[in-house]
């Protein structure tokens, strides 16, 4: 998987499919990843959500705005133990 992916991504349906390539890649190249357990992907991915309109300055992009941020926190409760 590459970060051009990303840019790819316009709509939930679009989101869905990078999530399963990102989960395939997960499975399949472990020895790219940093964070391959679930605790330090989680731990990880709060400490780039704090940061992330910095990372996205850099970037010459503007900061995140009306995101649906409880949307995505009841994804990850759900994803907990949906099947």
């Amino acid at each position: 998987m590459e970060i051009g992916s990303i840019e790819k991504v316009q709509s939930k349906a679009d989101l869905v499919a990078f999530i399963q390539a990102f989960s395939e890649d997960a499975r399949k190249n472990q020895g790219g990843w940093e964070n391959v357990d679930l605790p330090s992907f989680l731990s990880a991915l709060s400490a780039w959500l704090a940061d992330c309109d910095g990372y996205l300055a850099n970037q010459g992009k503007p900061p995140v705005e009306g995101q649906d941020w409880r949307l995505w926190a009841t994804a990850l409760w759900a994803a907990k133990t949906y099947e």
